[in-house]
């Protein structure tokens, strides 16, 4: 008796998925040695973090009842309510790269196998990348608490997966909305970014009481934490308890969740499955549409080819969403930061300022280093380029003034607010972030290893010594922003180190051409 087709594509869905997470730990690396494979290297973490905080926590909770207090309540609920994002952002940039990037559903959708039974396949398969990170976070924790008195923690698992179903459903539907309303042609680029946001939110959210300042984030938390302390009455509705009561096992709540992740999960795939053929063939009649018009699009090359070479360096960052929202989320990790330098500024609190200034500088070598190995190293045709009547040097400088553009953009305004502000921290700083941010470009260039842009996440798989020489580099230039803006002459020290690294590190030309294989 042959396997039902829908187990068979789930088999199939997971070990893609399996085979996605193997690949970015191994990058395009290889080598002769005998890797550990990665659950070995899973089971050992687990038992690790089990060893020096699972074991000691249930051992602390053991004999004790786990009661419903206020703190424990709103903890849950907020706990909860902060992971449900996280994981809606893996599902929607997975359901969009399901659509767009896997490039099986043309073969799947000519199969026998039903349309709507292909999008469940699809759509347990997100729920699965979604909620294994979770999972394996709960597993050194609830398992030795369980063992120490507490089995009714176990139902964490449970409510990991109906997360994990609410946020497939979520961004499956998200997906397929952005789909409908902008057409297939944004849909990819929109819910990169909203992923990408989404994601970050949970970032800035953290860091909310930090931006408004000291007195706001007194009204926000301190005071809800103060009543706690004091034992003073804290209100709220009756449904708020249901999360905690389901974290600790109570069958109704635990129930009801699970019930309702299931539901939502079979009304989406349900509802969306019966035009689910007719969308994917719809977005990829329209990408190759679209990949048609570029190649016959008639274009002029400018008398300048450093000015072209520039162009066509940002319409290729322009073009590539999954590089953009990539980007937009380092550039999202930057604003708290931002904002709480400029703050401080406004407030005359120098080494607040001061340690900001250093910060920026060192956030902004990371982002150029991002933007530079996208430009440099992810070159489609390093040979072609090599053979162009164009010496090697100035393709480089282009590649690299592209890269620059960006983060120059990015940078301008909190960078022109704190001159404003704060001059001398603010010219320093301004100063430190284009030494740092040049530094970790050129460090691209002389280091640089072809790759693909896909591999954008496995970048420092392989180039271990680029990664940490551009980490060093980036601190030593915050190190010299920070005491520059506090007028420590000690800058100057700090300054010659970061050349001094750039010295050992730069390479000639013949070399690098030999490095990327077409000297």
């Amino acid at each position: 008796m042959g396997r039902s087709p829908l187990l068979l594509l789930l088999r199939n869905e997971l070990r893609v998925t399996w085979r996605t997470l193997e690949s970015g730990r191994r990058g395009r690396v290889r080598t002769r040695r005998r890797r550990v494979p990665m659950p070995v290297l899973i089971l050992v973490l687990l038992l690790v973090i089990a060893v020096l905080a699972g074991v000691p926590a249930a051992r602390a909770l053991a004999g004790r009842e786990i009661a419903l207090s206020p703190p424990f309540v709103v903890l849950s609920a907020v706990a909860l309510a902060a992971i449900f994002p996280l994981m809606l952002s893996q599902t929607l940039v997975a359901a969009v790269d399901g659509l767009y990037a896997r490039g099986d559903l043309d073969l799947l959708l000519s199969s026998p196998v039903p349309p709507r039974q292909v999008l469940i396949v699809r759509a347990l398969g997100m729920a699965v990348t979604a909620g294994t990170l979770f999972f394996l976070i709960l597993v050194p924790f609830l398992i030795p608490m369980a063992l120490w008195g507490h089995p009714e923690l176990l139902s964490g698992f449970l409510i990991a997966i109906g997360m994990a179903l609410l946020a497939a459903a979520v961004g499956l539907a998200l997906a397929m909305l952005l789909f409908r309303v902008i057409g297939p042609r944004r849909t990819r680029t929109i819910a990169q970014v909203v992923g990408a946001f989404i994601g970050a939110a949970f970032v800035l959210g953290a860091n909310l009481p930090n931006i408004l300042g000291s007195d706001r984030a007194e009204s926000l938390w301190s005071s809800l934490a103060r009543r706690f302390i004091e034992g003073d009455t804290v209100t709220y509705p009756h449904i708020v308890e249901w999360p905690a009561r389901a974290i600790v096992g109570h069958p109704l709540p635990l129930l009801g969740f699970l019930l309702l992740a299931v539901v939502v999960f079979a009304a989406v795939t349900w509802v969306i499955g019966g035009r689910f053929a007719e969308d994917s063939a719809a977005a990829s009649g329209a990408d190759t549409g679209r990949r048609r018009r570029r190649a016959t699009g008639s274009g002029s090359f400018g008398a300048n080819a450093f000015r072209a070479m520039i162009r066509k360096e940002l319409r290729l960052l322009a073009r590539d969403p999954g590089l953009l929202s990539h980007v937009l989320l380092r550039v999202l990790y930057l604003l708290p930061l931002a904002f709480i330098v400029l703050r401080n500024a406004s407030d005359d609190q120098d080494l607040a300022v001061t340690m900001g200034a250093g910060a920026l500088a060192f956030l902004s070598s990371q982002l150029a280093g991002s933007l530079a190995w996208i430009t440099v190293s992810a070159e489609d045709a390093p040979a072609l380029l090599a053979a162009a009547p164009m010496p090697a040097g100035q393709v480089w400088r282009a590649k690299l003034a592209a890269s620059m553009i960006p983060l120059a953009a990015i940078l301008v305004v909190p960078l022109i607010a704190l001159v404003v502000l704060a001059p001398w921290a603010g010219i320093v700083a301004a100063l430190g972030c284009a030494a740092a941010s040049l530094s970790s470009g050129m460090l691209h260039i002389w280091l640089q290893k072809p790759g693909n842009r896909r591999d954008f996440q496995r970048r420092n798989s392989g180039a271990l010594g680029l990664t940490l020489i551009d980490l060093a580099v980036g601190a030593v230039w915050a190190l010299t922003t920070g005491l520059a803006a506090a007028g420590q002459l000690w800058f100057l020290l700090a300054a010659a180190a970061a050349l001094v690294i750039l010295w050992f590190a730069r390479r000639p030309e013949n070399a690098i051409l030999e490095r990327i294989g077409v000297g």
